[in-house]
């Protein structure tokens, strides 16, 4: 049997500059291979030489259709030729004219290397949904501490609101400080690195 690579882009970040060979190459994140080749996980996913390239995506574009042509750089280079000449031929006339016949070009081309599966196509097929909930109580330690940290959010907002902060600084203002004492009840280190404490929900799992 052929060795296969199924990667995730950490790993595949450590694997940049081996002789990596095999006959599939399946890559988690479409994210590998973004940046055109710029950043150090899009330079080790595009060094591996599999047989047989995969890639499983929620999202295959983002922002603009760039991204595809990354994709498919990857599984099948050549197949939309270079970026420039993509961007001519397909880029340019989709997203600033909104052309529905190089739209549909497109789509052709690419429709024998894309398998589209939606939700209601596999629900049939998944398990039902299992949810436990666990209720874990803070030690005495967290919660002092979470009661210094809700007295420092509130203190936050007295000092902006006295400083005539608008009505919109205020309000991302609340919720930078929410989400704070959320990751507080999370774990101490969370907000404060060179904390002693430990996180009661760890102990619990």
């Amino acid at each position: 049997m052929q060795p296969k690579t199924i990667d995730a882009y950490s790993r595949a970040i450590r694997r940049i500059g081996e002789h990596f060979q095999g006959h599939l190459d399946n890559l988690s994140q479409e994210q590998l291979v973004d940046y055109f080749g710029l950043t150090k996980r899009s330079q080790a996913a595009m060094a591996l030489q599999g047989d047989f390239k995969l890639i499983t995506t929620g999202t295959p574009i983002e922002n603009h259709l760039g991204e595809l042509w990354n994709l498919f750089h990857f599984i099948n280079p050549g197949l939309l030729g270079s970026l420039k000449k993509f961007n001519e031929r397909y880029a340019q006339a989709i997203e600033n004219n909104k052309d529905h016949n190089t739209q549909q070009r497109l789509k052709k081309l690419l429709r024998p290397f894309i398998l589209r599966r939606l939700k209601n196509d596999v629900l049939q097929e998944l398990p039902a949904k299992t949810e436990i909930t666990i209720h874990v109580e803070l030690s005495q330690e967290e919660r002092t501490f979470y009661e210094a940290m809700r007295r420092n959010a509130v203190q936050a907002m007295q000092t902006a609101q006295a400083e005539g902060q608008h009505a919109g600084q205020q309000h991302l203002k609340v919720l930078a400080e929410i989400m704070k004492l959320r990751r507080t009840c999370c774990h101490p280190k969370l907000v404060m690195e060179d904390s002693p404490l430990s996180s009661a929900k760890l102990q619990a799992f």
